[in-house]
């Protein structure tokens, strides 16, 4: 392939561009802001769903206070005399350790009565209102039995009296030696004195979720006045082991890890464990309260884990795996991390590695841009995204450890993006060669970002191609308007279309758990989703600082998609309340479509209406969302809008067809 001197120039301004764009990028790497986290967050979700199983150890077993233990033995809380008389029988059938999710931080308050189960030892008083503690006390002073408390931060609203069970730790960091590894919490919230002092042992159940809701993480040790404090989890394992001690160890490398007689868990900040949780919607086994009298063979030298499952109980959090896990299943996957010892790891070595995939997929994209743009270098730089992604996820899902490929995947697009329009900007000033070139530069480009929104969104690829076509037909209508004849010139229609896909492209700064919930927003979230204009726009600004030769058609006109289209006619909308004629025409338009393909269309949180509702709906909003010239054009040829989203629904091929 011959390159002549100006292209050459431009392939070395190109290079210099990208190169500058993957320092920056590494700079943002080495600086470690909050936002970043999003992203890692998002590629170990993804990575973790697509993980095969690992094997499980199958030595613990969840025993769930569900409905049909609810109707034998009545609403919760049970009398604890009926608890106790469970503990027994879980005992004799053998069970390693009993680990209770529950806490007992106020005396029983009702009268023990007679138990129709027989659960209930027949010696009992129902006259008598400290009997129901007494024969829990009772049971658990016959061992093998761990109960809960819970530690609290920055407040001192905890329990009067603690009979709390120590962890032996021990420590042996390289660095900060006299810095302790673990948080320390201001007080605790625990069961009577005479309940945890009659246990075994016991542990804490706090877990907290990350900033976007999701639960990944959860702490193993935390300290309390001088003594250091197991989780529920830590502490019935190393019973389960007979284990009277542990150790926190940092390595050379700085990898982090707890040690557990002859095995070992990696661990994060503040002693946390980066939980593995295993697919499926129950992988451990389980049993009803109420089977207990049956299942005995079930138990016999398992960790048995008591906790709610009914309606109104359990403690539910969202996790990468699925949207609603029992905090009982949150702490068995705890337990089976910490007896397999294969949590995932986060280790300093992964995190070089990371820098230096960043490093590589710089610098590689930019060579494939500037040497091959700009399509076949876009498909050679999706091919690197792809074998990225791949290599990151077959090393976590075999090894176990977490190279986040997320920020070079963003560079990559990013240097798409950036050098596409840098490219395309140069081929237009190139009369001889530059149009043709310079309009595949541009679709590729808009299609790159388009299918990154897509995929952040969770919306199908016709979405995309149903607005472009509904964008041409409206802006095509439209200009029979006197008020729009001039502004909508055939090639700012043009234009208009082929950029539609960018309108929705910041909403790949929005976290998933808000893009995905299935049921309606809270104020704050919604506050949330409409940053996404903000984003976008602030990205196209970004990009027009470091593009050279950039077109000024295509930029404004982008821009007013992606920043007006949430405006309202009356002045109501967002992100600037323009009203009227000072929303631009791009962003008037798009407002329509967007709302028509929204209502048309089958999401999460709702159904799909029929055409006749939709057009029910902007008539409605004409005059007050909507410019009302723009609804009677829409109305004027909402058949062949029809006919188009019926067309590409039917046959999705269909939308790639040329329609001017």
């Amino acid at each position: 392939m011959s390159f002549s001197p100006m292209r050459i120039v431009a392939s070395n301004r190109l290079a210099i561009l990208g190169l500058a764009i993957t320092m920056a990028a590494a700079a943002i790497w080495l600086l470690r802001p909050a936002w970043l986290n999003r992203f890692d967050h998002l590629a170990y979700d993804a990575q973790l769903r697509a993980a095969a199983s690992a094997p499980l150890s199958n030595q613990i077993v969840i025993v769930e206070i569900d409905e049909a233990s609810l109707a034998r033995y009545g609403q919760w809380p049970w009398p604890r005399a009926v608890l106790g008389g469970l503990l027994n029988q879980i005992r004799d059938a053998g069970a390693s350790v009993i680990a209770l999710d529950v806490v007992f931080a106020e005396p029983e308050q009702r009268l023990a009565s007679a138990d129709p189960s027989g659960v209930i030892p027949s010696n009992n008083n129902p006259g008598e209102s400290s009997v129901g503690d007494a024969v829990l006390r009772s049971s658990l002073e016959k061992g093998q039995v761990v109960v809960g408390h819970y530690f609290r931060f920055g407040d001192q609203r905890g329990s009067a009296s603690c009979q709390l069970h120590p962890v032996s730790l021990s420590t042996a960091f390289r660095f900060d030696a006299g810095t302790k590894p673990y948080l320390n919490a201001d007080s605790v919230t625990c069961s009577l004195a005479e309940i945890s002092g009659a246990a075994m042992g016991s542990g804490f159940l706090n877990a907290s979720p990350d900033a976007d809701g999701i639960l990944r993480r959860v702490p193993l040790v935390i300290g309390y006045g001088e003594r250091a404090y197991p989780s529920l989890a830590l502490a019935a394992v190393m019973s389960h082991r007979k284990l009277r001690a542990a150790q926190l160890v940092q390595e050379r490398d700085g990898s982090d890890w707890l040690r557990l007689g002859g095995t070992q868990a990696p661990t994060g900040p503040y002693a946390t464990l980066l939980l593995r949780y295993q697919p499926g919607t129950h992988p451990f086994a389980r049993l009803s309260a109420a089977e207990l009298p049956g299942s005995p063979g079930l138990l016999r030298g398992k960790i048995v884990l008591i906790g709610g499952a009914a309606v109104g109980l359990q403690d539910a959090v969202s996790t990468p795996i699925r949207a609603e896990v029992a905090g009982t299943e949150v702490h068995a996957t705890a337990m089976e991390n910490l007896l397999a010892g294969d949590a995932i790891r986060r280790s300093p070595a992964a995190r070089t590695a990371e820098l230096l995939i960043l490093l590589f997929c710089g610098a590689l994209s930019t060579w494939l841009i500037a040497r091959f743009r700009p399509v076949a270098g876009g498909l050679g730089a999706a091919a690197l995204i792809l074998v990225t992604w791949l290599a990151t996820a077959k090393y976590l899902d075999g090894a176990g450890v977490f190279v986040s490929p997320s920020l070079a995947i963003a560079l990559v697009v990013l240097n798409v993006a950036a050098l596409s329009v840098t490219s395309l900007g140069q081929q237009r000033a190139r009369a001889d060669r530059g149009e043709v070139q310079a309009e595949a530069a541009r679709a590729f480009m808009v299609n790159m970002l388009g299918n990154l929104t897509m995929l952040r969104d969770l919306e199908t690829g016709e979405h995309l191609f149903r607005m472009q076509r509904y964008a041409w037909v409206l802006s095509v209508a439209l200009r029979q308007h006197p008020r729009f004849r001039e502004a909508l010139t055939p090639e700012r229609i043009a234009l208009i279309a082929e950029l539609v896909p960018m309108h929705d492209m910041g909403k790949v700064g929005v976290a998933d758990a808000i893009l995905r919930k299935p049921g309606r927003l809270t104020p704050e979230e919604f506050e949330s989703i409409k940053q996404h204009v903000a984003y976008g726009r602030d990205a196209l600004l970004r990009a027009k600082e470091r593009s050279v030769g950039l077109d000024e058609a295509i930029w404004t006109t982008a821009f007013e998609i992606v920043n007006g289209h949430h405006e309202r006619w009356d002045g109501s909308g967002y992100p600037d309340g323009l009203k009227g004629e000072a929303i631009s025409v791009e962003g008037r338009i798009v407002a329509v479509i967007d709302v028509y393909d929204a209502l048309v269309s089958e999401r999460v949180y709702k159904h799909a209406m029929s055409h006749e509702e939709a057009l029910d709906i902007l008539r409605q909003g004409s005059g007050t969302h909507f410019d009302p010239a723009v609804v009677e054009a829409f109305l004027q040829v909402e058949q062949t809008i029809r006919q188009v989203n019926e067309e590409i629904r039917k046959n999705p091929d269909a939308a790639l067809a040329p329609w001017v």
